[in-house]
């Protein structure tokens, strides 16, 4: 996983994402535009994701797409 769409994608859309983590379709639509998840919903989303099955979502995956991010900012 690069960037937020690849978290986002594993999700079935991005309504139901979004519901999963508690936001508005709204909010995550521009968490895929800036390409950035902010931190305080990671444990949501990593635990969400561990509920329907998604593995590859993890905190040390968020984490390494918001290294990148800030390495190249």
């Amino acid at each position: 996983m690069n960037n937020a769409s690849d978290i986002i994608g594993h999700w079935p859309d991005l309504v139901t994402f979004a519901c999963d983590v508690g936001v508005s379709e709204h909010c995550a639509k521009k968490w895929v535009s800036r390409n950035s998840i902010p931190g305080p919903h990671w444990l949501t989303i990593v635990n969400k994701a561990k509920a329907r099955g998604i593995q590859s979502v993890t905190l040390d995956a968020l984490a390494r797409i918001a290294a990148a991010k800030s390495e190249v900012a």
